[in-house]
């Protein structure tokens, strides 16, 4: 059923129409009869646009923001409300209170019409999540630090931007623990590297790739306040991809990272059995702790 709102559009784009032909064409009678005929298909195109350019208008601003203040850092940018701007040319406060209204995927679109350098874009990414108050400003500078030329930053950010909750604490928790190796000496080589996976038929993710002193840790991590029963299929799928990983290079540790221990001994005794099956260490805790134990 159509909308009143999109009927009464409607109506007034044709009536709007109707009365500029009118004034324009008061004899010709052609144009009057072929005008009434199409009306409706002319109204519904018309409200159409009238709805997209609705839409759209709070996101133009993005796309016609001068490459003076994007680009080259002038001081467009820091008159537009960017406050200790991490590099030249940050977006301003307000751009990135617009950008937290929309979904991750609408976000991604109008930062990619952009064309921002990518120290720029890395910054957009990190403001969004401390304004989603999903990280804070203090650990964003740490994430900037330590991360910023890692390959794969750029997509985890845009990732735990998500709405989907699941996705979120998954994904920061891969940044926390790239952050944390970085910090105990680590090189983060890559986070959320894509290989072919057997195992799965496809592409997948390994969400942490790290070296030390010549030794490689590839790490799957799995932030869980608790893990079931349902779970543990999933949980050895991912063991079973870890385990093709390895074919990537021989000599790398492979480590299954579980942010909380299970509350029930019989799925822990089940996943120390599939690890230990398939050579996988097993490790719980906070990034910081697994860390360690890495060492």
């Amino acid at each position: 059923m159509v909308r009143r709102s999109m009927l009464w559009k409607k109506a007034v784009c044709v009536l709007a129409l109707g009365s500029v032909i009118g004034t324009a064409c008061p004899a010709d009678a052609g144009v009057i009869s072929w005008t009434v005929k199409n009306a409706w298909k002319i109204g519904k195109s018309v409200a159409g646009l009238v709805d997209d350019a609705w839409r759209w208008s709070g996101k133009l601003r993005f796309w016609t923001w001068s490459d003076d203040a994007v680009k080259t850092g002038s001081k467009a940018a820091a008159s537009a409300g960017v406050k200790a701007a991490r590099v030249a040319g940050a977006l301003s406060d307000a751009q990135i209170d617009d950008l937290i209204k929309l979904s991750v995927s609408e976000a991604g679109k109008i930062l990619g019409k952009m064309k921002l350098p990518m120290d720029v874009l890395k910054d957009a990414y990190l403001r969004i999540l401390v304004k989603k108050g999903l990280i804070t400003s203090q650990y964003a500078d740490d994430l900037w630090k330590n991360l910023k030329n890692v390959d794969g930053f750029i997509a985890t950010m845009r990732k735990a931007g998500s709405a989907n909750v699941a996705q979120q604490i998954g994904h920061l928790f891969e940044l926390d623990l790239a952050n944390q190796a970085a910090k105990k000496g680590f090189t983060v080589l890559e986070i959320g590297k894509k290989f072919k996976d057997a195992a799965k038929a496809g592409l997948t993710d390994l969400d942490v790739f790290l070296e030390k002193a010549g030794k490689k840790f590839f790490i799957e991590a799995k932030n869980y306040s608790d893990v079931t029963w349902q779970s543990l299929p999933t949980f050895r799928a991912d063991m079973d991809s870890l385990v093709e990983a390895r074919k990537l290079m021989v000599d790398v540790r492979l480590c299954f990272v579980i942010s909380n221990k299970p509350s029930y001994a019989s799925i822990v005794k089940a996943l120390e059995a599939a690890a230990r099956q398939r050579g996988v260490e097993l490790f719980y805790g906070s990034a910081e702790s697994v860390i360690k134990k890495l060492l």
